[in-house]
């Protein structure tokens, strides 16, 4: 159940707010707020300027993007995506930079997507991801999902723009 709110009820409440313990200020506008997944993605580059797109095993429609995954509870976000790189692939990034942070309203959720660059590593095939490539951002492989290019695009003008580097 959502609630709307009352402006014009907001002074007469303010009274009654401040004297509740921090403890139920807390729980009520946890109540009355939306709840939200969080989820890290990155866009991942090499020294050639070559991006990284991975072959999802459980994404039926659009089975190449980037690194992705959930964030777990009390996880930092670039922990998180240094988790999902090495359980998806083996492969050594760095976190360079917080490209943007996107919200998908529809599914209540939240990501926050970085610019990153390989450090090393040979890929490993595993249970979410079977093949990796290295492409130009203007070549990506018939599949790639559809927020996924302009991502790796905007990525990709942004590199550019700091010289090359992530």
């Amino acid at each position: 159940m959502r609630l709307a709110y009352n402006h014009s009820l907001l002074p007469r409440l303010a009274p009654v707010w401040r004297r509740l313990p921090d403890w139920l200020q807390w729980r009520v506008m946890w109540l009355l707020n939306a709840k939200f997944s969080v989820g890290v993605s990155g866009v991942v580059f090499d020294d050639a300027g070559r991006v990284l797109v991975l072959k999802h095993t459980f994404r039926r429609r659009y089975p190449w993007g980037l690194v992705s995954g959930w964030v777990k509870g009390g996880e930092p976000l670039e922990a998180a995506l240094l988790r999902e790189i090495a359980e998806e692939t083996k492969l050594s990034i760095t976190v360079e930079r917080l490209l943007m942070v996107r919200c998908d309203r529809l599914h209540l959720a939240l990501e926050a997507v970085y610019l990153c660059r390989s450090v090393g590593g040979a890929f490993v095939p595993s249970n979410e991801i079977t093949e990796a490539r290295w492409c130009h951002p203007d070549a990506l492989p018939e599949g790639v999902h559809p927020h996924h290019g302009p991502l790796i695009r905007h990525a990709a003008a942004i590199r550019g723009h700091l010289g090359g580097r992530a």
